[in-house]
């Protein structure tokens, strides 16, 4: 069998590029024959395309969602609470209502941070996964998906996008650090 004309959109939605995943899933998808197209709306797209009407998201109305959100989210000045809260306000406006996946968040031991820090975000991340089940609790259209299990099945190369990841490096550390005065 072939893929029917009635392609059918899974935008993806986050707060850093998931072209990793754009390409794993298109992949997958074509190999299992599926009616489905996996497309990457960019950098920090999570918010912006969700709340403007007139954006492609908005406007397909046969399309689904899906939301993978880094654990950077958890580092936002109330752990990113605020703006879940508005995603998910969002959400319960479409009518009708869309299939949407969204990652649950972890905090990021790998990274370097204060103790203090790790311990707020480890503190946040739990918060923020409480209120995501309840809303798929309480809206059977909206799915929790495990981002850890992700990164085990797909790997943290394909999650990530290197050039993004190099080029913001190259921003931050392209200027050498003044010594120290004495």
């Amino acid at each position: 069998s072939s893929v029917s004309a009635d392609l059918r959109r899974l935008y993806l939605l986050g707060d850093k590029t998931l072209s990793g995943i754009e390409r794993s899933l298109n992949g997958l998808l074509k190999t299992q024959e599926l009616p489905w197209e996996a497309v990457d709306l960019g950098y920090d797209t999570w918010l912006r395309e969700i709340m403007d009407a007139g954006s492609r998201v908005c406007r397909d109305a046969h399309s689904a969602m899906g939301f993978l959100l880094s654990p950077r989210i958890l580092e936002r000045p109330d752990g990113g609470r605020s703006d879940v809260a508005r995603l998910l306000d969002r959400l319960a406006e479409f009518n009708p209502a869309r299939t949407v996946l969204c990652s649950n968040v972890f905090d990021d031991p790998v990274q370097v941070q204060p103790l203090i820090q790790h311990r707020q975000l480890m503190r946040s991340a739990p918060e923020l996964n409480e209120r995501l089940e309840a809303f798929s609790e309480k809206n059977s259209w909206f799915h929790v998906v495990d981002h850890a299990g992700l990164v085990v099945r797909e790997g943290l190369q394909n999650l990530t996008d290197r050039r993004i990841e190099d080029g913001v490096s190259r921003c931050i550390f392209s200027h050498p650090v003044a010594p120290a005065s004495p």
